[in-house]
């Protein structure tokens, strides 16, 4: 258990009296299945009307040195579990006094924990699971499970001991989705999140498109906004990144496997939002880069510029220069078969398969304008192929049948020829990519 002041929160409001420090924090484990193995149960949640303030309780007539629980009503609906997230309407007491210190009730504000996350006090850690959705229970808390030594001035002083009355109306699989935190910027759409994360992938088409439509395989220009559910974060924006528009291609896996689903059927032209679960998005490790935890849904609003069948390529740019290093003339679009053009034509022995080709290179991707490798940054040693014995990708075996020393080739080569739908590092799924290659000899 986490000493009492790592639990310790700034008394915005009196109900975030129970939330712990961590809150909301990337470094909480949620823990839990998404989706109930079972199906879902029933009911999940019971209206806050339902749910009516008790009378003040008396004190205990006892201080207890372990957390004491009593159902006054037992409910019949999902169990809280470790994992869970809850709704509950309470009545916070100091036990010694019987005073109350905070009550939801008061403010007609409902509360939104996670159970087992980090997010609240250990007494309700324990003290909450098993309940059942329209249940009532009665906790009393001693000092070490609530607030410890320190307490949590000015209404809970330094080893106090707590009495709760909690009313449990909801048991969920995700989290409740916050706003989002950052205005839009440079044009972005404003994001209209879901009351709670999505278990399932969800589409939304806030304005169809009248073009394409996209389909696996699909080159996919896009400007997009991200947002996390459970805090609001902003994961990702092409217009906050300043970033005309980026090409996804749709069965790529990319940002997030939910977009393979989420874009099929989306038309050019149009604006979609997908709601994408954490299984879809960036599962139970999260992203630490992308300022998402572990086990988060996400929303996204993305704009459809174009849908293609054929990658339009960008010309190389940021091409660091090396001496020796040649500039590189994209070609208009992704190569879909193999193009083999002779810039300089060299002398002497033809490679074949089973030649070794003493080369230097350097690779520029089809969608970005990018490089990706260069030997010739890396000085003059120059890289050894042996044709033909899968040493490289299959587009420089095929590609390299023919050259004689002293030549330079150039290779338009399909991604099914390069990498393929996994990609490789900073070269994406389904990219074609383009080669230069001075040939140094051939053996």
């Amino acid at each position: 258990m986490s000493g009492p002041s790592s639990r310790r929160i700034a008394a915005v409001a009196l109900a975030l009296l129970l939330l712990a420090a961590g809150c909301g924090s990337k470094s909480n484990v949620l823990k839990g299945n998404l989706v109930q193995d079972a199906g879902p149960c029933t009911p999940a949640e019971v209206a806050p009307s339902t749910s009516q303030a008790p009378s003040t309780p008396a004190k205990p007539a006892t201080l207890p040195t372990k957390v004491v629980s009593k159902d006054l009503t037992v409910g019949k609906g999902c169990v809280a579990a470790t994992g869970k997230y809850l709704k509950v309407n309470y009545l916070g007491q100091l036990a010694k006094t019987g005073a109350i210190f905070d009550s939801s009730w008061t403010r007609n504000e409902p509360l939104d924990v996670q159970l087992g996350g980090g997010q609240i006090i250990q007494g309700w850690e324990e003290g909450l699971a098993g309940m059942k959705v329209g249940g009532r229970r009665l906790l009393v808390i001693p000092a070490p499970l609530a607030y410890g030594k320190n307490g949590l001035p000015p209404k809970i002083g330094a080893d106090e001991p707590l009495q709760f009355v909690v009313d449990l109306l909801g048991v969920y699989d995700t989290p409740k989705c916050k706003p989002p935190v950052k205005a839009p910027t440079n044009g972005a759409p404003v994001v209209t999140m879901p009351q709670r994360g999505a278990t399932e992938l969800q589409t939304k088409d806030i304005t169809p498109g009248t073009g394409a439509a996209a389909k696996s395989g699909s080159y996919v220009q896009v400007r997009y906004v991200g947002v996390a559910c459970s805090t609001g974060a902003q994961v990702d924006s092409t217009w906050a990144k300043g970033t005309d528009t980026t090409t996804i291609t749709v069965g790529g896996g990319k940002p997030v496997p939910g977009w393979d689903q989420g874009l099929t059927g989306a038309k050019a032209g149009g604006r979609r939002q997908i709601d994408v679960p954490a299984t879809l998005a960036y599962g139970a490790q999260g992203s630490a880069t992308s300022n998402v935890g572990p086990n988060e849904p996400i929303t996204y609003v993305i704009d459809i510029v174009s849908v293609s069948d054929t990658l339009s390529c960008k010309p190389a740019n940021g091409v660091p220069a090396a001496k020796g290093k040649p500039t590189v003339q994209m070609p208009a679009t992704g190569a879909t078969k193999l193009v083999i053009k002779d810039l300089i034509t060299g002398k002497g022995m033809a490679a074949k398969k089973g030649s070794t080709v003493d080369v230097r290179y350097v690779g520029i991707a089809c969608s970005t304008g990018k490089q990706f490798d260069a030997s010739w940054d890396k000085g003059t040693t120059t890289f050894p192929v042996t044709l033909g014995q899968g040493q490289v990708i299959p587009g420089w075996d095929q590609g390299l049948i023919g050259v004689k020393p002293g030549g330079r080739r150039q290779l338009d080569i399909p991604a099914a020829l390069a990498y393929g739908p996994q990609g490789q590092g900073s070269i994406g799924p389904n990219e074609p990519l383009t080669f230069v290659i001075d040939v140094v000899s051939v053996k």
